[in-house]
C-alpha cells in the first residue's frame, strides 16, 4: 500500500493506523511518501499512490480524485513557551502582527489562512521563514519570538510549544484521505 503524507497532517495518527494495520496483516507492507501536496496529487492521479492523507484541498479541476473527511483539524497560533505572548490571557490580532512568522510558501492552506487573518490590516506581520519542516518550526519557535500557524493535532505533541488564546474563523481545516475516483481498492486497501 502506498500512502502520500502531506506535511503537518497528523503523523502520529497515520503512524498508529499503520502500526495497527501491520499488526493485523504482518505480511503487508506500507510505503509512505512525504511531500508537497501538488506532487502527491500528481502521483495519486498517475496511480503511483493509493491514498493521500492530510488536509482536504482537492482543486475543482481534479474531478478524478475523491476525498473522504476524517476529522476537523483547525489551525492554531503557536509559539515557544518562552514567548512574551505565552503569558497573555487573550491575544489580539494587533499583538500578533508585532512578531515575525514562520509559514509555508504562498498557496498552501496555512499561508492562505494567515493571509485571511490579516486581510485589510494596515500593518500585517512579516513572514521571515518559509518552510514545511516540522523540525524547523519546533527549533525556530523554541529559540526565537517568531509565531506560526500549525494544525492543532500535529503540533500538540511538542511540549516546548504552546497555543496562544486567539480565535479566528480563518483557522478552519479538515483532514481526510484522497483517492482516485475510479480506484478499485483491494481488501487490504479497504481495511
Amino acid at each position: 500500500i502506498t500512502v502520500g503524507n502531506i506535511p503537518h497532517s497528523g503523523t502520529d495518527l497515520l503512524s498508529n493506523a499503520i502500526r495497527r494495520f501491520l499488526a493485523m496483516f504482518p505480511n503487508a507492507s506500507v510505503h509512505v511518501s512525504d511531500g508537497p501536496y501538488e506532487a502527491l496529487l500528481d502521483a495519486l492521479r498517475a496511480g503511483d499512490l493509493d491514498l493521500v492523507f492530510g488536509v482536504l484541498r482537492r482543486p475543482a479541476w481534479a474531478g478524478d480524485v475523491k476525498e473522504e473527511f476524517l476529522f476537523s483539524n483547525p489551525y492554531a497560533v503557536f509559539v515557544g513557551r518562552q514567548h512574551p505572548l505565552a503569558r497573555v490571557r487573550k491575544v489580539t490580532l494587533r499583538e500578533l502582527a508585532n512578531y515575525d512568522w514562520i509559514l509555508p510558501a504562498r498557496g498552501a492552506p496555512r499561508r492562505e489562512a494567515f493571509e485571511r487573518m490579516f486581510a485589510g490590516s494596515a500593518h500585517p506581520p512579516t513572514v521571515g521563514i518559509e518552510t514545511t519542516s516540522l523540525g524547523i518550526y519546533r527549533s525556530i519557535l523554541t529559540t526565537t519570538p517568531m509565531i506560526a500557524l500549525l494544525p492543532t493535532v500535529e503540533a500538540q505533541h511538542g511540549e516546548a510549544l504552546t497555543i496562544l488564546p486567539f480565535r479566528s474563523p480563518a483557522l478552519a481545516r479538515n483532514d481526510g484521505v484522497a483517492s482516485r475516483a475510479d480506484w478499485q481498492p483491494t481488501g487490504l486497501h479497504q481495511r
